[in-house]
């Protein structure tokens, strides 16, 4: 009961912290889920799960993410782990979908708006952690998806991300 208590906890803190005040995940916890083993991350899922506060969705063995549905959006976590390492992920992706409501308040930020979003959170989240962050305006609601990786392990995205300032593919789907 008292990893479930803390897994919400921290779920409200990440959607608290983003889509409230349009913070990025804390440094935190998305230590905490770095750290997290494969095996770990599956109990908190299934404490989740259990708690009928969430859902879960497993694709494969290594790929399991939660989903928690709070007032005003949806919340997807998924660490990355690979079959040759399932103590760490190599990345963790998390979305928040807005409802209608919120989404039309983040429209109105417009394009110039959401990329100075972008751009502060890929700011925030160094020196430990490179943000790449998409907005999805396709359809009604809004979805930012954030691909978050530890700095120094992977040079490559390191460099994508300070070239774009996390701006992950124009950072603006359409």
């Amino acid at each position: 009961m008292r990893k479930l208590k803390f897994y919400i906890a921290t779920l409200l803190i990440i959607t608290s912290s983003y889509v409230h005040s349009f913070e990025i995940l804390s440094k935190k916890e998305t230590e905490r889920t770095f750290n997290k083993t494969l095996i770990e991350w599956k109990i908190d899922a299934t404490i989740l799960s259990a708690s009928g506060m969430g859902e879960v969705v497993q694709s494969n063995e290594i790929s399991v993410t939660m989903i928690a549905f709070l007032t005003s959006s949806i919340l997807k976590v998924t660490p990355a782990y690979s079959k040759e390492n399932l103590i760490r992920p190599w990345k963790i992706s998390v979305a928040v979908e807005q409802n209608k409501e919120l989404s039309k308040l983040t429209k109105q930020l417009g394009e110039d708006g959401m990329r100075q979003l972008v751009y502060k959170w890929h700011r925030e989240m160094l020196p430990e952690y490179t943000v790449m962050t998409e907005f999805d305006l396709i359809g009604e609601t809004l979805q930012i998806n954030f691909n978050i990786f530890e700095y120094g392990k992977n040079q490559i995205i390191d460099n994508v991300g300070k070239e774009t300032q996390g701006c992950w593919q124009g950072c603006i789907k359409k």
